[in-house]
């Protein structure tokens, strides 16, 4: 030290910083913020520099030199502000700006790329008040303020040049990620690791995933990718995370899957590898979804939104309400009854509240003064407007059946230039093509197209299950259950159902375990295997017979098993079951199912079912297909697996099964 004092007689300049940056003293180690308190007491802030010189003395990091207030004091004053930052569904941080919000979007961005340790290109989107905290994409930081929430939208790679002859994979990560990947033809010919790789390297990825792909055999479901050999051009694929890097794709996992598209959310699957949600597939039905879980009021006509956004401002300035005359009132009870209808035809009370109240929330403008919530008058308007609605081809209401459980299609109008004798023409092509072999894709075609037909059959005339197994062939498949499912209620059959069994399957345990008497004594004997370390399809199977006896309902009713010596006796005693499942075994109860099959009015409708769950699914489904009423005797069961398992117009419930849900979320 005495060297350099001597060699620097005529000191430089003080001080000398580089890229230097504010924080708060409080993040910084307990004694290192009690020493510099100590010196500074009044001391909130420090600078944070990548580089001082003080003194001809250069000071490295993890030092600290105490030297007042900088010359620039253009920090000083500044409020800090925090912002929450969303990078996914589950992954939510808090981002703390000690010198306020950034003067540019590009800082901003920089700020969030360091604090949250990102790569790769995104934007950012802002929840903007004036139209209902909808994520708009910021353009600039001045719509920001302390405590607001932004979105990371990752963006693909824009040094990603397309080859001359390539082969384009839509690669979807999630509701807001979807990247396109392209590579030269023979690509394809690649093994599934490189396929991977290169997902990975083009859209930033890291940890273990497995790749799906949307097989057209399947109705477009998303299956595990074998071989690349199944890929095509612009076909899609789905990114499933692993949970860590040593998961193997096992039985007991978690399955992640992404929406296919902008319109869908971000769902978990379950806690099971083959419990994954399938996609929508194209539907020549009038309704493809079920009723949100939050009503989105649409946009409105260019005068009426101008009125709102002034109204709305207005209501916020200084809570004055704004005066709707006849003209936009009409405008507003259109546009949110055909968005009513197209999720329902028939909303039940509840609905029409949940629509008003989603309206009130986004144009507070318009609430009523009187009301207790507001919005009671555009509860009973959107009551009247759905009673009223026109019978033309747009709102052909008239044709349209009041559903029983929850069916968006209870009874849907032909497709557009289709009449009753061109459908019954596809039915008997259907007939031919389901007696050809590897005929699946011609088959999902033909029931898709005669779906209305169908529906309107079974309804209204109810035939016999020997009629529609002669009709109606195709629908006693295991896949056309599941598509058939799909069309009347736009919700996955098979896997929905494991995937709810799934959930559930710990909380559910824990609540069934603890039941007493004759009924516990039953369950636990049920329960014992459990305790042997058995498969994913026997914890299912004793899990499901569990809950039917806690239920208090006789699991002998829904699931009738028997030994293969007594396949005679079974199949007598199974012409007297409305409605069951039944098992074979080869040897005694414990040994493994010779055959499963399913039983609807004494005739047997599917056979070499999988497991007892894929069974219970099967025979749910095909009470909707089939327009069937729940079996009096399992009556709890069925609605369980509807309204908890399945989630399907879960706001009403039996008190048994009221009780059982609120056991479940304690």
């Amino acid at each position: 030290m005495a060297h350099q004092l001597h060699l620097y007689s005529l000191p430089t300049q003080t001080l000398e910083v580089r890229k230097v940056s504010s924080i708060p003293i409080d993040v910084l180690h307990e004694e290192i913020s009690h020493a510099v308190k100590q010196k500074h007491p009044n001391l909130d802030l420090l600078c944070m520099a990548e580089d001082v010189t003080y003194e001809a003395y250069n000071y490295r990091k993890g030092m600290i030199i105490s030297h007042g207030e900088l010359a620039d004091s253009s920090m000083a004053g500044k409020k800090s502000v925090k912002l929450l930052v969303c990078l996914s569904q589950d992954d939510k941080r808090k981002l703390l700006l000690p010198n306020g919000i950034p003067k540019s979007v590009e800082e901003l961005v920089d700020d969030v790329r360091r604090a949250c340790g990102l790569r790769g290109n995104f934007r950012i989107q802002y929840q903007d008040k004036d139209f209902g905290d909808t994520f708009v994409n910021l353009t600039s930081t001045g719509d920001l303020e302390d405590l607001c929430t932004i979105k990371v939208i990752p963006l693909p790679d824009e040094d990603a040049a397309p080859a001359q002859t390539q082969t384009a994979v839509n690669v979807s990560l999630s509701s807001d990620e979807a990247f396109s990947i392209s590579g030269e033809t023979d690509d394809t010919a690649k093994s599934v690791e490189e396929l991977v790789d290169d997902v990975r390297r083009a859209c930033g990825l890291r940890g273990n995933f497995r790749i799906q792909y949307q097989d057209k055999d399947f109705g477009d479901t998303f299956v595990n990718l074998t071989s690349t050999g199944d890929l095509e051009d612009l076909c899609t694929i789905k990114v499933i995370p692993l949970p860590d890097e040593d998961a193997a794709p096992a039985q007991t996992q978690t399955a992640v899957n992404v929406s296919l598209s902008s319109d869908e959310a971000f769902s978990i699957s379950g806690e099971t590898d083959d419990t994954l949600i399938l996609s929508s597939s194209s539907s020549s039905s009038s309704r493809t979804e079920q009723w949100p879980k939050e009503f989105p009021i649409p946009s409105f006509s260019y005068d009426t939104e101008v009125q709102l956004e002034r109204g709305n401002a207005a209501f916020k300035a200084n809570g004055t309400r704004l005066t709707v005359n006849p003209r936009m009132k009409s405008d507003i009870l259109e546009k949110v009854s055909d968005l009513i209808y197209k999720y329902k035809a028939y909303p039940k009370s509840y609905h029409f509240c949940e629509v008003s109240e989603a309206l009130i929330k986004k144009h507070p403008c318009l609430a009523e003064p009187g009301s207790w919530n507001g919005c009671y008058g555009w509860t009973q308007r959107l009551k009247t407007r759905m009673g009223n609605l026109p019978t033309d081809d747009t709102h052909p209401a008239k044709n349209v059946k009041r559903p029983k459980r929850g069916e968006a299609n209870h009874v849907p109008s032909y497709p557009a230039g289709e009449t009753a004798d061109n459908l019954e023409l596809e039915r008997q092509v259907l007939l031919k093509e389901v007696k050809k072999r590897n005929n699946g894709r011609i088959i999902r075609e033909k029931m898709a197209k005669t779906f209305a037909l169908r529906r309107q059959e079974i309804v209204e005339k109810q035939p016999r299950v020997e009629e529609l197994q002669e009709r109606w062939p195709a629908i006693f498949q295991e896949e056309e259950i599941n598509a058939e499912f799909l069309r009347i209620t736009t919700v996955p059959l098979q896997p929905r159902f494991l995937a709810g069994l799934d959930k559930h399957s710990s909380q559910l345990l824990q609540v069934i375990r603890k039941k007493g008497g004759a009924v516990g004594e039953k369950i636990r004997s049920i329960l014992k295997p459990l305790d042997q370390g058995v498969d994913l399809n026997i914890r299912r199977e004793c899990l499901l017979k569990s809950l039917v006896i806690y239920l208090g309902e006789d699991v002998s009713h829904l699931i009738k098993e028997y030994l293969v010596v007594q396949k005679e006796e079974a199949k007598a005693e199974l012409e007297n079951a409305a409605m069951a499942i039944f098992v074979l075994r080869d040897d005694d109860a414990l040994s493994p199912p010779m055959d499963i099959g399913l039983v609807v009015d004494g005739v047997e409708v599917l056979n070499d079912l999988s497991s007892i769950a894929s069974s219970c699914a099967m025979l749910f489904g095909l009470t909707y297909a089939l327009n069937l009423s729940y079996p009096v005797e399992l009556k709890y069961t069925f609605e369980t697996f509807q309204k908890i398992i399945m989630d399907i117009e879960s706001r009403q419930m039996s008190r048994r099964i009221q009780n059982l849900s609120a056991k479940l979320h304690e």
